[in-house]
């Protein structure tokens, strides 16, 4: 159970979700926004997160937004990953999110609460950041759009009082050809020690993995690399824990693109 008593919105707006936090942090209170709620009720019953005030964005329909709109495949940040697995139209997003926890969770977690949320894996952006994705973001300055490319860096990059609308890519993605790859130590439903997606765009693949360094990465020249060339020249650190050491996850990457570029028909250079 969480062992304090906080504030529960549910805006109908845009606007009214924003203005709500601004009333908060003007109270002096901590609020946060809320998607499927499944990571902030956990910190939050273990104490490692103490919101005053909860803005629920599913009562907004923008957050809500599923389907193909002028072009474009729109993922509202409050749809649950099982709607946007099974209604999305995205199959590569379905082959990656439908491996994220079990179905029941799923059915709770938000798209936004993944992507935006603290753990490092966070694999549901991986489908986005090697199909050219872009983040629809609303705060004090009104809606904006960003292409995921300059606005992920590890993590989603928001202002203060901002928060992830929806996700889109542009609708040929859905047609081209994709792969994922993803290695655990237990069941179907741990945490990866790497896990891979990747599109083929004519002679061009781009790959985006989780698991092996504390956030997500997009790594656009690794189609053209040796799998073992790629585990030899990372640019980030390798992530080490209780669930694996950096060797095995680098043993681990280096099967993940074998099994994507040939899924995809692709012979390094």
């Amino acid at each position: 159970m969480i062992a304090r008593d906080f504030d529960y919105i549910l805006p109908e707006s845009l606007e009214e979700a924003r203005d709500a936090w601004r009333e908060e942090k003007r109270a002096g209170k901590n609020p946060a926004y809320y998607g499927g709620g499944t990571e902030i009720v956990a910190l939050a019953r273990s104490g490692a997160f103490s919101p005053d005030c909860v803005i629920d964005l599913k009562g907004v329909p923008e957050c809500r937004a599923l389907g193909c709109f002028g072009g474009r495949l729109v993922f509202g940040a409050a749809c649950s990953l099982t709607d946007a697995v099974e209604r999305g139209g995205f199959p590569l997003l379905s082959a990656v999110a439908r491996t994220v926890a079990d179905k029941t969770v799923r059915n709770r977690l938000s798209l936004g609460g993944n992507v935006c949320g603290a753990l490092p894996y966070r694999e549901a952006v991986l489908p986005f950041l090697c199909a050219a994705g872009v983040a629809l973001v609303f705060g004090s300055e009104g809606l904006r759009e960003e292409a995921l490319e300059t606005a992920f860096d590890r993590r989603l990059k928001l202002g203060e009082g901002e928060f992830l609308v929806a996700l889109t890519v542009d609708e040929r993605f859905a047609s081209l050809p994709f792969a994922s790859s993803r290695k655990v130590r237990g069941g179907r439903v741990d945490y990866p020690l790497c896990s891979g997606a990747a599109v083929r765009d004519g002679e061009t693949v781009d790959i985006a993995l989780s698991g092996v360094f504390d956030y997500p990465v997009a790594l656009s020249a690794a189609a053209v690399t040796p799998p073992e060339k790629v585990a030899e020249s990372l640019p980030h650190r390798v992530r080490e824990d209780a669930l694996a050491g950096a060797g095995y996850r680098k043993a681990l990457l280096v099967q993940v693109l074998e099994d994507i570029l040939l899924s995809l028909e692709v012979v390094p250079s």
